[in-house]
């Protein structure tokens, strides 16, 4: 149970991991875009 448990965390964080990347990343674009 509670090993599954904690694989259902890490899929549930991951996806808020990738959109804080691609967040960086767009912003990291609008920078230089504006340079």
């Amino acid at each position: 149970g509670s090993l599954q448990y904690e694989f259902g965390s890490e899929l549930l964080q991951t996806p808020i991991q990738l959109v804080r990347i691609s967040n960086a990343e767009a912003q990291i674009v609008e920078v230089l875009n504006h340079l």
